[in-house]
């Protein structure tokens, strides 16, 4: 995942081509291929057997190795591969959404309120109420419910806050309405800071933001920015725009820098399967590509872009 995207150009404009494709599906290769030699020089023998083990993005690096270098390893363990890079770079939005208004961040405190609401609302809907839910599908929790009305001000939520909450649950649809990234799961968005990948930790851990209506509304920091809107702003920056000056929350780019090709994405894919290999993976993700295209009127914003970037193409899993 890119989380400092500095690394992807050479220049504004000018994609870092062997950086890119290092990273996203020939580096493994390059460096098993090193650290076989290191441990055969130091050990002083033939390897006997060697495996690959991975997990998220590192489950994606292992189906690429083993479908475009199957010699590399005699066997791979891989975890929920992380293919819907796309996709996830979208995830960022939710991010995006505290800056919509000045109170739409959401503190702890009222993240574990909406959790206490989400479990009174959807625990049962599987069957039995035991802290679980296991059917999030079925769940009509509506973050409307919690809107603060009557002169209360407390154990509720602003209009902003509703908004931002909406909007994590929400799809990123493009202009046809056709789904390009799925909205955040309804449960355990703080619980109780618990470790672990919940949407506090995505989006609200680093707290509110610095100022609302800056290009880096966290400051310039990649560190101190929350993990989502790093990973938003840098990719769209240095891997679809190739321009770092592009301000991913309202500056609209130049024409040439709207310009965004799939090429990145395809080679972050599998390659041909080799003949008679069977793989078997532990995630039913499907992955989704972004569609070549440009702008040709230049005034395509960082929020248009699930219209103007993205298709709902998809392969099935591997």
């Amino acid at each position: 995942m890119v989380f400092d995207g500095t690394w992807a150009l050479t220049a504004p404009g000018v994609a870092h081509e062997d950086a890119v494709t290092d990273f996203f599906s020939r580096a493994v290769h390059t460096v098993t291929a090193a650290g076989k030699q290191f441990v055969q020089h130091r050990y002083a023998g033939a390897l006997a057997r060697s495996y690959f083990v991975g997990c998220s993005d590192g489950g994606r690096e292992g189906l690429v190795e083993a479908t475009r270098y199957p010699e590399d390893f005699e066997g791979y363990i891989v975890g929920d591969p992380f293919f819907d890079v796309p996709g996830q770079i979208l995830a960022g939005r939710a991010a995006r959404a505290l800056v919509d208004a000045p109170d739409s961040y959401l503190p702890p405190a009222l993240l574990t309120l909406v959790d206490n609401a989400v479990y009174a609302n959807c625990d049962a809907v599987d069957g039995v109420r035991d802290a679980l839910i296991q059917n999030p599908g079925a769940c009509s929790f509506s973050p409307q419910s919690l809107l603060c009305s009557g002169g209360n001000t407390a154990d509720c939520l602003t209009q902003s806050q509703v908004d931002t909450l909406s909007a994590w649950f929400a799809a990123a649809t493009d202009a046809q309405g056709r789904v390009v990234s799925l909205g955040f799961p309804v449960s355990d968005l703080y619980n109780n800071g618990a470790a672990g990948n919940n949407l506090f930790r995505w989006t609200e851990a680093a707290g509110p933001p610095h100022d609302i209506h800056a290009a880096a509304p966290w400051g310039e920091a990649t560190s101190a920015q929350p993990a989502g809107w790093a990973f938003y702003d840098q990719s769209f920056k240095y891997l679809v725009f190739l321009d770092p000056h592009v301000a991913t929350i309202t500056s609209p780019p130049s024409t040439a820098a709207a310009s965004c090709t799939m090429r990145p994405w395809r080679s972050s894919r599998p390659g041909p399967r080799p003949a008679g290999a069977t793989i078997r993976s532990s995630s039913r993700r499907s992955s989704r590509r972004i569609a070549s295209c440009s702008s040709t009127t230049g005034t395509a914003t960082a929020s248009s872009l699930p219209s103007v970037c993205f298709s709902s193409t998809r392969s099935g899993p591997s």
